[in-house]
């Protein structure tokens, strides 16, 4: 669906308050964030694994250029046995209040699964898990933080924990620490 910006305006003049108001922009087709500003958004991680970009440590997986979903290249790596994972690992900052939003494109072969979770000291927590086919498809989770939090996120892809042994390509992971959407109204 297009955005339609006569619908948007005139869905908005009869909204009363901001979720109806959020309701009425994903109707007339604008993402929700759309009129959300760049302030407060702080990038932890935008890369598609291409050799001009910076690279996170990944001693689990390689990069590889045989397969990928945007430029020519993306994070590989394998299990071949149950209950063993691909980790990578970003250290993250968020102030209480922030939203951390975690997302990248996955695929795979055999069944193995693919998950994030977020660190913040001894506490782990899973915000996505997902099932890989070998369609690329999109892996997203968000989590927004009550106080001020310092941890890691972890992308683990492939593996077989929740899914069988096998192989998964990741690219275009971005990692962003923002204000919530109803706080940047």
């Amino acid at each position: 669906m297009k955005p339609n910006i006569l619908s948007l305006l005139t869905a908005l003049l009869l909204c009363r308050c901001k979720s109806q108001a959020i309701l009425a922009m994903a109707c007339c087709g604008f993402a929700v964030g759309a009129l959300g500003h760049s302030g407060g958004n702080t990038v932890i991680l935008d890369t598609s694994f291409e050799s001009n970009q910076t690279l996170p440590p990944a001693p689990q997986h390689q990069v590889v250029s045989d397969k990928a979903r945007t430029g020519s290249r993306s994070l590989f790596g394998q299990v071949s046995e149950p209950k063993k994972a691909c980790f990578l690992r970003v250290p993250f900052q968020a102030k209480a209040g922030m939203e951390l939003l975690v997302s990248f494109q996955a695929c795979g072969d055999k069944g193995p699964g693919a998950t994030i979770f977020i660190r913040v000291g001894e506490k782990r927590t899973r915000l996505a898990s997902v099932d890989l086919k070998p369609e690329w498809q999109e892996v997203r989770a968000a989590h927004t933080f009550a106080k001020d939090s310092e941890g890691t996120v972890e992308i683990i892809a492939p593996s077989s924990y929740g899914g069988k042994p096998g192989r998964a390509w990741v690219d275009d992971v971005l990692i962003n620490v923002r204000q919530p959407i109803f706080a940047r109204w």
